[in-house]
């Protein structure tokens, strides 16, 4: 998406990126996600591990896909987390924020 924009009047339009999202609130958009989400995503068999989550079609940059829900954990307790799912051969949903920082779904 582009849009046009005048700088100073008599100066040449210029064209800045522009994206629909940052236009929308953050509520505005976790609502439009949750009704929007199975249009733009899918589940299948991951390479990595277990499911994987997909894109259906291309996505503009930043555009918010799923939330991600879970516990807070540190770092070292994903560490033991992961060892028990494996001896129980369960599927292992975890996002890693930062170094310190996962969320166990």
């Amino acid at each position: 998406f582009q849009r046009l924009v005048r700088n100073v009047p008599g100066a040449e339009t210029t064209q800045i990126p522009y994206l629909k999202q940052f236009v929308l609130s953050k509520p505005t958009q976790y609502r439009k996600l949750k009704i929007e989400w199975r249009q733009n995503t899918y589940l299948a068999k991951s390479r990595i591990q277990g499911l994987g989550l997909f894109a259906a079609r291309d996505l503009e940059k930043h555009t918010m896909v799923i939330e991600y829900i879970g516990e807070l954990i540190r770092n070292e307790v994903a560490n033991k987390r992961e060892k028990l799912y494996e001896e129980h051969n369960r599927g292992i949903y975890m996002f890693r924020l930062d170094d310190d920082c996962v969320v166990d779904a």
